[in-house]
């Protein structure tokens, strides 16, 4: 039994082996054989088109890795018109839409440390897009004067 799947194994690679090697043979005499130059300039003659953003969504306010001492925030960016926006902040969904200039506001909550914010943006022809924003909700007073072991305050 084993020698028959050992055998069954060795007439499969040398058969595979075979067409592989019979598939390039009629490859290399069938097509032309074209220079490097020939190639390049096909290149130049048709130049691969640069990708363009589905919706041109830009967030312009907050800024990423934010820190801020204010529990609401506003999200202010832009998309295409008409645009659906989707903010996702903590475990809340704030939806709004870009106007007819593209641009969008929306206030989201911000739970008490670091949020990831996921804005996105769905085009009404249905691409989407979206940023990622990490943003940091901190209730310490950054410019209060360190304190002493004691608990005072320095001066």
């Amino acid at each position: 039994m084993r020698k028959e799947i050992a055998l069954a194994i060795v007439i499969g690679i040398i058969v595979g082996l075979g067409i592989t090697f019979g598939l390039f043979y009629a490859r290399e005499r069938l097509l032309p054989n074209r220079t490097a130059e020939e190639i390049e300039s096909s290149r130049q003659q048709n130049p691969t088109p640069t990708p363009s953003l589905k919706t041109n969504l830009v967030v312009q306010q907050p800024k990423n890795n934010l820190l801020t001492a204010e529990k609401t925030i506003k999200v202010v960016g832009r998309a295409l018109p008409d645009s659906m926006i989707v903010v996702l902040a903590d475990s809340n969904e704030y939806i709004t839409s870009a106007d007819l200039d593209g641009d969008f506001a929306v206030d989201i909550d911000l739970a008490l440390g670091g949020n990831r914010v996921t804005v996105v943006a769905t085009s009404p022809d249905g691409n989407q897009e979206s940023v990622i924003l990490s943003l940091v909700y901190s209730t310490v007073d950054l410019d209060a004067p360190p304190a002493t072991e004691e608990g005072e305050t320095e001066e």
